[in-house]
């Protein structure tokens, strides 16, 4: 059985994976929510009122999370004893919470 930690952990790595989720729209969305897997349960209609959630988005978020892929994400992690940062951790560098969203969409997802 998983420690509430674990859970939020297997969460937070789905709303990374999530298509048509950025990262500004995912800061939104943590921000907003208690939880990550909080996020995955709200309705539509929450959705679209805290992140203006449309169109292709939606369905992309509350669509089945790919349980195998997230877990080889996570066997990678223990396996090289990284400590994933989220920017709504303490631990989350401040100088990377002030830079702009936008010149962090056009980068693109970090390499494996």
């Amino acid at each position: 059985m998983e420690t509430k930690k674990e859970e939020e952990l297997l969460y937070r790595i789905a709303l990374t994976q999530t298509d048509q989720i950025g990262d500004k729209r995912a800061r939104q969305l943590l921000q907003h929510f208690e939880t990550a897997k909080e996020i995955f349960y709200a309705s539509p209609k929450r959705l679209m009122t805290v992140s203006n959630i449309r169109g292709r988005k939606l369905p992309a978020l509350r669509s089945v999370v790919n349980e195998a892929k997230i877990r080889r994400e996570l066997a990678f992690i223990n396996k090289h004893n990284i400590q994933p940062l989220f920017i709504t951790d303490e631990a989350y560098p401040q100088k990377l919470k002030n830079c702009p969203d936008d010149l962090a969409d056009k980068a693109g997802p970090l390499p494996h």
